[in-house]
Parts: structure tokens; C-alpha cells; sequence
């Protein structure tokens, strides 16, 4: 299917971003899905053998289980493992992103950042009994709080076995 948004305007708690135009395709075709959405701010596409729903809620609760994890509470870890829905079905999701102009982004946020334009963020999701992520840039400059990166590489690899608390 697809959908297009023109002249959008997206709102979160007080502020707000103007976006000339959304355009988002969802393809499906011998179990293998496309999900791609298009705009000013950026182009992003998810390919691969999964399940809408399941592949946003697998990184959600990754995202959590790392923070757990980093958060180090055995009774916050113990509680969310005793309550967490055990699953089973195996997928691969390939990410890939290009980020025209993400500062209206930034401000929606408060994130006192500005990033170079048509930066490429290229990655890969996977669930199976593993759970990992792997997220891979080069932004050319990238301010944060004031102060200036030139040249950055930045890799993010991130793997948990899924139904376990290490």
C-alpha cells in the first residue's frame, strides 16, 4: 500500500515540525516486506522477512533490556523478566536511512545538536535466539552542545540473548 502526506504538520508536546511531504510504501511480496517512507527530513526503507509488529516491539524491548541492563536494578530486571512474553519467531530486518536535514528533529526533542546533511545510516536487526543490532554511519560534521566532531565514524553493535537477563 501506500500513503502520501502533503504540507504535514507533526506536533510533540509543544512543538512542531513542517514537512513538505511524507510518502510511505509498504510492500510485501513471498513473505518479504518493504516498508519505506520518504520525506525532506529523510528517506528511510526496512526490508526483510518480518512482521511489522513484531519487528517494532523486538527493538523496543531490546532498546529497554539494553537500558536495563545498563541501569543495573535486579529488581527492575527481575520484575520485567518474570512478566516478559516469551517468543520464538526468527526474522532479519536491514535498515538503511538518509538523513537530508534531521534538526527540526533535534528541536522537537531539546537535543542541542546539528548534524551534516545527507548522512547514510546503514544497518541490520535480527531475531532468532539472538537478538542483535548493528547500526553503521559516517557523518561528515556533527555538533553536540556546542562542541564540533569533523570526520566521525560511528558503529553501534549490540547482541542479547533474547529471553535471558544477560
Amino acid at each position: 500500500g501506500t500513503a502520501l502526506f502533503k504540507k504535514t504538520f507533526v506536533q510533540y508536546r509543544d512543538d512542531s515540525i513542517h514537512v513538505d511531504s511524507i510518502h510511505l510504501i509498504s510492500e510485501n511480496e513471498n513473505g518479504n516486506r518493504a516498508l519505506t517512507l520518504r520525506s525532506s527530513i529523510a528517506d528511510l526503507s526496512l526490508t526483510g522477512d518480518f512482521y511489522y509488529s513484531s519487528l517494532f516491539n523486538d527493538l523496543e524491548k531490546l532498546v529497554h533490556e539494553f537500558v536495563l541492563n545498563i541501569e543495573n536494578d535486579p529488581v527492575a530486571i527481575q520484575h520485567y523478566y518474570e512478566s516478559k512474553r516469551k517468543t520464538d519467531q526468527a526474522y532479519k530486518a536491514v535498515i538503511k536511512a538518509e538523513l537530508h536535514n534531521i534538526d527540526p528533529i533535534f528541536r522537537v526533542f531539546n537535543i542541542d545538536a546539528h548534524t551534516s546533511r545527507e548522512t547514510i545510516v546503514q544497518g541490520e536487526f535480527s531475531n532468532s535466539t539472538t537478538s542483535n543490532l548493528h547500526v553503521f554511519t559516517n557523518i561528515d560534521s556533527l555538533l553536540i552542545n556546542g562542541q564540533t566532531f569533523t570526520g566521525n565514524e560511528i558503529e553501534f553493535n549490540g547482541s542479547k540473548v533474547r529471553d535471558s537477563t544477560q
